[in-house]
């Protein structure tokens, strides 16, 4: 997901679920919170080998550790070397009147003067690029894709479409 207080953890195993499935989490290996989720049946593996746990109101840019249990057996510990960050904003989240457009600080011009800096070989965005009511694809390339222009000058750039550009634009995205 783009939103950067939601994580979602998948996992498979080879013995079904007969109970929720459990992630613990925390900003320390110590944990102390928890969610859970009923098995899923997926296109991959037998039913109920599936397993996805969604973690919300996570803090953006914080490192996050987590253990995994099925059947209530852990079947990924916590360790100091498993874990995730959460992103630090949803670059498309500010529209074009935002005012953090005037002073540079809106979360698609922060990530354009990085990607300048350090001049990548290719460019993928993963989503969710714009968030403008009523907003057609062309309007992309005003909002989003503006403040890339110098990248898109000298490097391949590959736009993915998320959820909320299709919705915006008049798909069925949700």
């Amino acid at each position: 997901r783009n939103d950067p207080t939601t994580m979602t953890i998948l996992w498979w195993t080879d013995v079904a679920a007969s109970t929720p499935d459990v992630v613990e989490y925390g900003s320390t290996t110590l944990l102390g919170s928890s969610a859970s989720a009923a098995p899923l049946d997926c296109e991959a593996g037998e039913v109920d080998t599936c397993h996805r746990v969604d973690l919300t109101g996570l803090v953006p840019g914080t490192e996050y550790f987590y253990q995994l249990s099925t059947n209530d057996t852990v079947v990924q510990p916590v360790s100091p070397t498993v874990s995730f960050k959460t992103l630090r904003s949803d670059w498309g989240a500010f529209g074009p009147s935002s005012s953090c457009y005037a002073n540079g600080s809106c979360p698609t011009q922060v990530v354009a003067s990085r990607v300048d800096q350090t001049d990548p070989d290719l460019l993928f965005t993963t989503g969710d690029n714009i968030y403008v009511d009523g907003a057609e694809v062309s309007d992309w390339s005003s909002w989003a894709l503006r403040p890339y222009h110098g990248a898109l000058e000298r490097m391949p750039f590959f736009l993915t479409v998320g959820n909320h550009d299709l919705r915006l634009a008049g798909g069925a995205g949700d």
